[in-house]
């Protein structure tokens, strides 16, 4: 008899071992709908591993990540929660062009904008969101 193939998130981890320490880590932070980005960043964090290890860990096990720190998914009802900025400070938005790869700009980068003007990083991704600049590489590798 053949095995079922991998359903949900573990579907894009062919041959992908699940990191047990990093589970549990996971585990421990889990709610009931999901594990949050920043609780899976802190524990990716503990555990000396990059983020995305993290994801690929929530993944396997077929958790959801909610919350996103950006404001882009894992919100209920509405499942987004960022919006497009009233005021977009003429510094703040050429801080963003400069740093989009291929027209977009990288999650890692909206964080260091961010924490580097003392910003909340859905601050930044509701200027992206005015700018009509999307975001990418989710450092958990959600998208």
């Amino acid at each position: 008899m053949k095995p079922k193939p991998r359903q949900g998130y573990a579907a894009k981890h062919d041959n992908t071992e699940l990191d047990i320490d990093l589970a549990r880590a996971l585990d421990g932070v889990a709610e009931a709908d999901g594990v949050s980005c920043a609780k899976a960043h802190e524990a990716a964090q503990q555990l000396e591993q990059a983020p995305v290890e993290a994801g690929r860990a929530l993944d396997l096990q077929n958790r959801p990540i909610i919350r996103c720190q950006l404001g882009l998914f894992g919100y209920t009802p509405r499942k987004r929660i960022v919006k497009p900025a009233n005021d977009v400070p003429p510094d703040l938005a050429e801080a963003i062009r400069d740093a989009r790869v291929n027209g977009r700009l990288p999650c890692r980068a909206a964080w260091e904008i961010a924490d580097q003007r003392g910003l909340k990083r859905l601050e930044v991704a509701n200027v992206c969101e005015a700018l009509k600049i999307k975001i990418s590489e989710c450092q958990l590798g959600a998208f």
